[in-house]
């Protein structure tokens, strides 16, 4: 089956992924939240409204002229949802990137603090939010989702743009890292590969894995491609190790570095023992990545 067929057959995947929120998020940022009512069975934090967006003026400076301070800001992208950022201390030279996407019924914010744990200061993170599920629904409460990866490539290609508006030359997003969640990972595996010389890394958590056919021969030949090349799969349920092996098997025998990281019995979330396989395969895609190195 080709990548086509594999898009078409993703296309409806968020009504089957209704309940793709990280089932156990880390902790958050901001003290004193709490966890709020279940959503189709999956636990998900309580969220204030988003911080105020990035300074609109480029290279974002405070009233005082200095560089933008560390923290999580929402970002305005045109023509799409407001993005979650996570921005590093400032020194150092150039940051890079880990852009990281969230499931069907999820939120942007949750994914930037997850990931913000296991980054923990050494580069930007760019979530993503996506379309509100029920435009009447205010953002506090709201869930998001990506249409498909089509929706979500452009999206991201916007979203990039504001970014280098916005912070300038602290970035350095060449040979950005992609992390996707269920959807996210999904719709990951198609945009890794027709964007592999600028997200030539991957670490798809619980999708991608080939289930909805994602990959095939030639996908795997055009990431391996981009030099170093490398797909971290982690899986917290039978079905996706199942699949992630046979996976990697394909990716390895094109040239690209691919490794399973197994939660068993997690099942389908980024809490419990998937923050360790999480941390695990962070190192492992960056450990030839000297921008990646703890400061």
């Amino acid at each position: 089956m080709g990548r086509t067929t594999a898009a078409r057959g993703a296309l409806g995947v968020w009504l089957l992924c209704a309940a793709c929120a990280p089932s156990a998020p880390l902790t958050a940022v901001a003290p004193g939240e709490a966890p709020s009512e279940a959503v189709e069975g999956t636990s998900v934090p309580e969220v204030d409204a988003p911080p105020p967006p990035l300074a609109g003026a480029p290279r974002a400076r405070d009233d005082e002229g200095a560089p933008l301070r560390a923290g999580t800001y929402a970002m305005d992208v045109p023509g799409h949802n407001p993005a979650v950022v996570v921005v590093p201390p400032d020194g150092g030279g150039p940051r890079p990137l880990l852009v990281a996407t969230h499931g069907a019924g999820d939120r942007g914010e949750w994914h930037c603090r997850i990931w913000s744990e296991v980054v923990r200061g050494r580069g930007f993170i760019l979530c993503p939010q996506g379309r509100r599920i029920d435009e009447r629904v205010p953002h506090a409460d709201a869930l998001y989702y990506y249409p498909d990866h089509h929706a979500l490539d452009r999206e991201l290609t916007a979203a990039l743009g504001a970014l280098d508006e916005a912070v300038g030359p602290r970035l350095d997003r060449s040979r950005a890292l992609y992390a996707g969640f269920s959807q996210g990972a999904i719709f990951g595996a198609l945009i890794v590969t027709a964007r592999a010389a600028e997200l030539p890394r991957a670490l798809l958590i619980e999708g991608g894995h080939g289930h909805y056919k994602e990959w095939n021969r030639a996908a795997a030949q055009r990431l391996a491609r981009a030099p170093g090349a490398r797909v971290f799969f982690g899986c917290g349920g039978h079905w996706c190790a199942q699949g992630a092996r046979e996976t990697s098997a394909l990716l390895q025998a094109a040239g690209v570095g691919a490794r399973l990281g197994y939660a068993e019995g997690v099942g389908h979330s980024m809490g419990g023992a998937m923050q360790d396989e999480l941390r695990r395969g962070f190192a492992w895609v960056t450990e030839d990545d000297p921008r990646w190195a703890a400061r």
